[in-house]
């Protein structure tokens, strides 16, 4: 009996890991605190939203999945950058731009 149980806690376990991992606890982030492809919203060299809620918007190098821009929004805020800022701001954080895929998020704030 005592295996049985055993046996059924331990695969109660196994099961219960691999859903948490698998659906993210609900969290729209996965890996280095990145949002979830769900949350793109545009992207390349120069980009604008206005999101009707409101949330965070954050600019990510899909190459270096490395977070570029990260700023919280109210609902009917304008996030938007060009080339020429975009180009700025990689020779400021020295990276080349040819090396970077950005790809814009806006993650929602939750309820």
């Amino acid at each position: 009996m005592k295996t049985k149980v055993l046996k059924l806690a331990i695969i109660v376990c196994v099961l219960g890991s691999v859903m948490l991992s698998t659906l993210g606890c609900g969290s729209p982030y996965v890996g280095k605190n990145l949002p979830a492809n769900k949350y793109q919203v545009g992207g390349g060299f120069e980009s604008k939203i206005r999101p009707d809620v409101p949330g965070t918007a954050m600019l990510v190098d899909m190459d270096s999945r490395r977070i570029l821009i990260s700023e919280q929004l109210d609902a009917g805020e304008e996030f938007s950058y060009t080339g020429e800022q975009l180009s700025i701001l990689l020779d400021q954080l020295d990276i080349e731009s040819r090396e970077v895929v950005p790809v814009l998020f806006f993650v929602p704030n939750e309820r």
